[in-house]
């Protein structure tokens, strides 16, 4: 398999939407990169921090991974919130809905796992 490109959709209280770009770069341990401006790559960060609360609703993946599993990490623990890439596809029309809430300033990191 090979790295791919994704999206992390976020709700804002007011029921407003926000996207953000990420990159995984199909290793197993290895961050997911976050889009810090000019489009998520192997360089860019390997956290966001959202700056109000939020939740998460939807996360995609632009095609499959060798990595089957991705853990979201907030302020350096694991959430319990474990994605099955596979589900997460783009191809897939029917992914879940995610209800994590992120606080305002909190470290968001995404880890993939083998």
């Amino acid at each position: 398999m090979a790295a791919s490109y994704g999206a992390v959709t976020f709700e804002r209280p007011n029921k407003s939407k926000f996207v953000k770009d990420v990159y995984f770069d199909d290793t197993a341990g290895a961050a997911v990169r976050w889009d810090e401006g000019s489009g998520a790559s192997a360089t860019s960060a390997t956290y966001f921090q959202p700056r109000e609360w939020c939740g998460i609703t939807d996360v995609v993946i632009a095609t499959a991974t060798g990595q089957t599993k991705t853990s979201i990490v907030v302020n350096g623990v694991p959430s319990g919130t474990i994605l099955r890439n596979s589900v997460h596809l783009a191809s897939v029309v029917t992914r879940p809905e995610l209800g994590l809430v992120v606080a305002p300033f909190s470290e968001l990191k995404m880890i993939q796992l083998a």
